[in-house]
Parts: C-alpha cells; structure tokens; sequence
C-alpha cells in the first residue's frame, strides 16, 4: 500500500498552517440562579373542596437513576479511555461532575466535542463550568484519531467514529445520579461547532438505542461531498486546509510537553512514515486537489459520513477503488431519524460549511416532529490571509480598483450572536429547558421563537417564518464571453481592459435612493446556460479524455512486472542507505534514517504508483467540455469600484448546458443607492487549484436568469428583547 511522500505531506502541511478555523467560542458566560430538583414524592397535594374530585397530578417526566448517588461530596474531573470491542479503539475522555454532588439527587448529561485538529478539554472552560454549577455531567471527547484517542481520522464514519460514540453512551449509562428520563432513558443532550457538530448528528443518527435527542451543532454540514466539492468542484484551498490541520492536531498539546510533543510529531510524520488521517482520506484530498474533483468512491464515502445519509435513506454508495486505504464496512443502515430536538445556528459567512446546509439539516430534522430552531451569526469557518481584512483596506486602496479589478477574497467574521441573541445563553436556555424542563426559558433567550433567527450584521438581527429561496427574477445575458481556466485565473486579477471578459459584472438593480433601504437574505437560485463561444449547436455534450485512448494497464503491468525496476531501485535504495549508516555521526541522525526508512517504504509499494498517477492524470485533462466558473450576488455602495461578494459566498457551476442550483445563502442589508449584480469569474482565490483543466475550453456565454430572496416588510421581525 502506498503511502504519501515525507516531502509531499511537509509541503502541504507548511501551506495549510497559515490556516485558523475561526469557530471560536465566547465563554463570557454568567451564573443562572437555576437548578434542577427532581419531583419529590413528599410534596403535599394542594387542599380541595369535598365537593369537587381532586384533580389527578400529572406523570414525572423523570424516573430512578439506575445507580444512585450515595453521599453528598464535591464533584471531581477526571480522564477516562473507553475500550471499544468493534473499532478496538481507545477513546480519550474527560468526565466533569457536577460541582456539587448530593445524595440521592439526579444530573443531565452534556457531551462536547472538539472542532477538526482540536481536542478535548481536560479542564472546564467558562461554558462547561456553568453547566457543572447548575447541576449538569459534562463529558468532553478526543474524537477517533486526534488528542489522546486510538485509531486515524475518518471524519465521522459511521463504522468508526459511530461505533465509538455509541460505546460512549453505553459506558456513560452507569454514571451515578444520571438523570433519566421516564421512559429511562439517560437524559442527555450535546454541543461543538464544526466537526464538533457533526459527531452530534452521527450519534444522533447512528446510535440504536435512540439516546441522544437534544443537540446544540454550530456551523455544521449536512452533506460534506457538498462542503468539499460544491457542485463537483473542489474547494481546494479548505481542503488544503483541514488536510493539514488534521496532520497538525498535536500542536494543540505542545503547550504541555513542548519539545517533546514537537519531537514525536516529527518523527510520527517523517520517521515512522505514518499520517494522522486515514489514508482514504488522505487520497481523497490529494486526488481531488490533483484531477480538480472528487472520484465517485470519494464522493460517495463522504456522503455515508453526512446527516445527508440519514436524511435521504437512501443505501450508501460504493467505496471501490481506493488504493491508499480500507473503504468502511458501510454496517450502518439508513434508518428513519427519530424526534429530534435540535438548536441548530451557522455562520452566515461562513464559506466552508455555509448557510445552505443548516437550512437542509434545519428541514430535515423539523420534518421530524422534534423541535428544531434555526440561528445565524456573523461568525464560522473564514479563510485568512485577505488584504480585506487590514483596517481601512477597501476606504484606502479604492483608486486601485479603478484600474484593477481583483475579485474581493473574504471578508472578516464577527460576533457569534444573532442581534440580540446570544448564542451560549440560548444554548444554556436550550439545555435548562429540554433537559430538566424549566420551561420559559427560551422564550427569553430566543424571543424569534419558533422563527428563524437571520444575522444583517453584529448588531442586527431580524426573525423570518421561513427561509426564502428565489424570489424575484432578474433576466441575465451575459453574451460577453467570459474566460475560464488558467487563462481566466490569471485575468481575473488583471486590470480594466479585460475586465468584462474576465469579471463579468451584470448589475441586476439598484436600491432607490429615496427608499428605506431593503433586505436580501435567503438562497438566491440561479438558472442559467453555459454555451460554447462558438455557438449553442457547437457546444459539446461528452468530454474527451486523451489519455482513454493509451492502453493504461498494460503500461502498468509493463512497468511493475516487465521491466526489473522494483529490483533496481531497491537495491539503489539498499546500498544508498547501508552506505549512508556508516558515515560517522550522520548515521546516527533519526531523521535521516527515517527518510531513508520512508525512500524505501515507496519503492516496495511502487506497484500502486502508476496507475493512481494515470487514473488521477485522467480526470485531470479533459478536452473541449469543461468549463468552469465562479459566480457570486455582489454589491457596492454609491461611488466605490469594487464589488463585494455578499458575506463572502461564492458558488462554483462546472461544465456546459443548463444549471438549476441554489446559490449559498446570504443575508445583508441593502442601503439606498447600493447596486447589485451577478458576478460570473473565471477563477477565484477561494479556488486556488479548481480552475478548469480544459484548456480548449476557454471561452463560453452565459445566459439566464436570476432569483434573489428580497424580503418585503410583512415577511421581517426585528430581532430584539421582549
């Protein structure tokens, strides 16, 4: 089995550390005057009159816990390993018990998940030593692969990361004073952004038992082939990104046992020649950064791994053809989800997980029955490293887009709240209220209720029934040919003269001036027809991959069978290193026996080698059908240049013909005199590497129509306090 090169794995691991997932949580969380008393059997029936029936009490929502809690004490943290027998996993938890544990008394339980490369908290943060004073069990969790727990990452597996989650629930049964609910089940209930989002809908979902039927997800995905792979393009500067963050997960420890974490994770990495992720994974990220999408196994692993999966029920598609790793045993049937409670909030710009896929979880789990409330905030996943973001940048620097014409990377994120919504003591409130039933709560945490909550900026908030998608329709004609590929990538940063062949910009209305301004948030949907430049008749149907046409396995078999070059390059490689060891000092450097180590790991593994670099290389050249582009709702206030892509939201739309899709999600406030467009762009920097291959397919027209969600004033809540 082929591992990836040292040289190839520092290369993207020193690229994607200039990356931060900037899900960070806000701790300012104060003390609740709230506690949770069980139903005492000794309260005393209210008097009634003799002539009226007393009226009959109604049923605890509460029953026994299995193992009581049998003296009054201090509560304590402490770390735990659950063996788990299907996975033979070793999963790293921290246990924090209530802050007071009395006698006799019950205790919710609360899971915590870390985000992608993060880890679990062995001390409570400010949110979980809240919980802890108000009466709750907090378990916080090394998922499979990162911190202290067994096994490589396989992004939320059912078979994996499932199977330990579920082993979790089952350890955790036997806590004592663990709250139950009447039908004994444990009460229990979850929060964590990002990936530690996703472990909620897994276990949710998964779990056979049902247990898990209060979540808290922040900026979470429904689908990740969609998050990775928008619309079959690849999102490779993420990707990049969480390739490496997931290879640099030990980071988060060093501040314990620096250098010696340092040291183990280099020779973890270049040494022993082993990598954090699954190898699956880890070709799955290589090869769509290399070809420009996903294979069909990628996309379909992925799939398996989403709430998407449970969604649908549909059966999970295959997982043939990886080379690097094992497809999962895909044991987890679809089954229906049960009611679900769910509090779910997104970044609203957010451009690695955006504000479509909470909608899609958001209408799934509500068709449920359970109670499922929608959030947005100003924060989530947000790509650094943007000029946009130094003070003043666009102010200063307007002049140079009179001349040039760069599309705007991403701007920064903001506050975690929903205008006058914080997103913990909603959260907190969630927990009080679903957990122990102190009802009301949320009401006033949440005064939008049952609506959804659309973040317009920090301060500004506004309560919609619905999520609107489409609405009012813009006619599109961009006849203008635009240019995609390499081409396109590169004159999308040029200047003024081919700004219309490069930066398409059709501008769809303009605020009048004299108005009160106007809301656009919700999904635009886009339709639209990409044609040949040559003409609709001359715009092909089938892409033409030249290397189909050369007889790839019998170039193979040539390579590794007929020809001594496995025999040759292992004896190169055998004296090179025994020749090497006997040189004074150097022999007894680590680091280059580890190379050596890793040279000879590839050689005895070269067999793999040409057939995923021809695979791959296949994908990666078609010919005459491939056009990609990059489009996105833009605005830009009276007398500025630039166009700024509406919370940063940028959707890519591949290969000639018709396309019908929901734009990402965006939501803003329109002030009088902005104007808005369609941006249509060759290349974008959200897309370093997904620039189209096709290198005869250089030009193409667009034409269409637009759908933006431009809200009226009945169909708007302003959010603010009761």
């Amino acid at each position: 089995m082929w591992n990836p090169s040292p040289t190839l794995r520092l290369s993207v691991l020193l690229f994607a550390s200039l990356f931060l997932l900037s899900a960070c949580n806000n701790d300012d969380t104060g003390k609740a005057d709230l506690s949770f008393t069980p139903p005492s059997t000794s309260t005393p029936e209210p008097e009634v009159p003799d002539t009226e029936d007393p009226a009959p009490s109604e049923p605890s929502p509460f029953a026994e816990p299995l193992i009581a809690v049998e003296e009054t004490r201090q509560g304590i943290v402490y770390h735990h390993h659950v063996e788990v027998e299907s996975t033979s996993d070793k999963l790293a938890i921290t246990i924090m018990e209530p802050t007071a544990m009395e006698a006799g008394a019950s205790y919710p339980l609360i899971l915590h998940g870390h985000g992608y490369g993060g880890q679990r908290n062995k001390e409570a943060d400010g949110f979980q030593q809240r919980l802890r004073d108000e009466g709750y069990y907090v378990i916080s969790i090394d998922q499979r692969g990162f911190g202290e727990s067994s096994g490589t990452v396989r992004v939320m597996s059912p078979d994996y990361e499932g199977q330990n989650l579920i082993a979790l629930l089952d350890w955790a049964e036997n806590l004592p004073g663990l709250a139950r609910f009447a039908d004994t089940k444990m009460v229990v209930g979850s929060y964590g952004g990002s990936y530690g989002g996703m472990y909620q809908y897994l276990l949710a979902a998964a779990d056979p038992e049902e247990r898990l039927r209060v979540i808290a997800p922040d900026i979470t995905p429904y689908d990740l082939s969609y998050s990775l792979s928008s619309h079959n393009v690849p999102k490779s500067f993420w990707a990049a990104g969480l390739a490496a963050m997931g290879e640099l997960s030990p980071f988060g420890s060093w501040a314990d046992d620096f250098p010696e974490g340092f040291i183990k994770f280099w020779q973890r990495e270049l040494i022993e020649n082993t990598t954090n992720q699954d190898l699956t994974i880890v070709e799955s990220l290589l090869r769509g950064l290399v070809a420009g999408k996903l294979s069909d196994n990628s996309h379909n692993m992925l799939e398996y791994h989403s709430l998407k999966y449970f969604c649908e029920g549909k059966a999970a598609g295959p997982q043939d053809g990886f080379l690097l790793g094992q497809a999962d045993p895909m044991r987890v049937l679809p089954k229906p989800l049960p009611a679900i409670d769910a509090l779910i909030s997104q970044g609203i710009n957010d451009t690695l997980f955006n504000f479509n896929e909470a909608v899609s979880a958001y209408e799934c789990l509500g068709k449920r029955g359970g109670d499922v409330r929608l959030i947005t905030h100003q924060s989530g996943h947000i790509l650094p490293l943007a000029p946009d973001m130094l003070p003043d940048w666009d102010t200063n620097m307007d002049w140079m887009y009179a001349m040039f014409h760069p599309p705007e990377f991403q701007q920064a994120g903001g506050s975690e709240d929903c205008g006058a919504v914080d997103r913990f003591e909603a959260t907190f409130a969630w927990f009080e209220e679903k957990l122990k039933h102190n009802t009301g709560l949320m009401d006033s945490a949440l005064p939008t209720g049952n609506n959804v909550c659309l973040s317009l900026s920090d301060e500004k908030a506004i309560a919609v029934e619905r999520v609107k998608k489409g609405g009012t329709t813009y006619e599109v004609a961009m006849d203008t040919p635009a240019v995609s590929g390499p081409i396109g990538v590169l004159a999308s940063m040029a200047g003024s003269l081919p700004m219309k062949a490069t930066l398409q910009s059709q501008t769809l209305f303009t605020v009048p001036k004299d108005s009160e301004g106007m809301v656009l948030a919700g999904i635009p949907v886009l339709n639209i027809n990409l044609s040949s430049f040559l003409g609709e008749k001359l715009t092909p149907d089938t892409c033409f991959n030249p290397l189909t046409v050369l007889p790839v396995g019998d170039i193979v078999q040539g390579i590794t069978s007929g020809l001594p070059v496995n025999e040759l390059l292992q004896t190169i490689t055998s004296e090179l290193s025994s020749g090497l060891s006997k040189v004074p000092v150097l022999g007894d450097i680590p680091v280059v026996s580890g190379l050596l180590q890793t040279v000879l790991s590839i050689v005895s593994n070269i067999t793999n080698l040409p057939g995923w670099a021809l695979d791959t290389v296949d994908d990666a050249l078609p010919i005459a059908c491939d056009p990609i582009y990059f489009t996105t709702i833009a605005k830009r206030s009276e007398g500025n240049n630039r166009w700024h892509p509406i919370n940063g939201q940028v959707t890519p739309l591949r290969g000639y013909g018709q396309k019908n899709i929901e734009l990402n999600g965006i939501a803003t406030e329109l002030n009088p005199g902005d104007e808005v467009a369609l941006l249509i762009m060759g290349g974008h920097l959200q897309y370093p590497l997904s620039f189209s291959r096709d290198l005869l397919t250089v030009l193409a027209k667009a034409n269409g129509s637009v759908e933006l969600p431009l809200l009226n004033p009945d169909e708007i809540t302003p959010v603010t306090w009761p």
